[in-house]
């Protein structure tokens, strides 16, 4: 990250105060004039660098985090399949219980009616 005013004095992008630009008719207050305006456009570039460094820092945080939930939803998504498929069983052995219960129930009634002990 850069802080500060902007490029550091060994990387300047722009020609240093006081060096004529090669070619150039321009008279020293208009290359003072552009220099200036080359060093506010980078340090309000730097600063814009500085600020996007953020937002994307930030991006990538709840891009983590969206990752995270999605494996959590997927795993909970799992959990629930695998807890209705065992539901599934439990309910198919209660099926197998309650049948023959019925049955002898049926059974139990008929007898007692046969033999007359019903109230």
């Amino acid at each position: 990250k850069r802080q500060g005013s902007g490029a550091s004095p060994r990387h300047r992008p722009y020609p240093a105060r006081g060096i004529a630009m090669a070619g150039s008719a321009w008279s020293a207050k208009e290359q003072g004039a552009v220099a200036n305006l080359l060093e506010a456009w980078s340090g309000r570039v730097s600063q814009q660098a500085s600020q996007l460094e953020l937002v994307v820092a930030d991006a990538l945080a709840l891009d983590a985090d969206i990752t995270r939930f999605s494996r959590e939803a997927h795993d909970l998504q799992r959990d629930l399949e695998d807890a209705e498929a065992r539901q599934g069983v439990i309910d198919a052995m209660a099926q197998q219980i309650w049948e023959p219960q019925v049955a002898l129930g049926e059974l139990l009634d008929g007898l007692e009616e046969s033999l007359q002990l019903a109230p």
